[in-house]
């Protein structure tokens, strides 16, 4: 399979395509694909997400200063002085 910027006499791509959309679909060639173009956009139209609210949750972490990890107590080789 070939996707290009045009069909030749003998009905063969050449050049490349400006933009390629697909939307939600499957390109399948089944071996070999040549795909020619400046842009793909290769878009699930049917994708969408939301926020949801899993209720709240007290959690106790301790982070140095300075430093960019966070610890929890009762992680392994975290010592808490007091």
């Amino acid at each position: 399979m070939a996707i290009g910027g045009a069909l030749d006499g003998n009905r063969v791509a050449t050049g490349s395509a400006v933009t390629v959309n697909n939307n939600s679909a499957s390109i399948e060639s089944l071996g070999s694909l040549a795909l020619a173009a400046n842009r793909i956009n290769n878009t699930n139209e049917h994708f969408s997400t939301g926020v949801q609210s899993q209720g709240t949750q007290h959690i106790v972490e301790y982070q140095g200063d300075g430093a960019a990890s966070r610890y929890k107590p009762g992680d392994p080789d975290v010592y808490i002085y007091r």
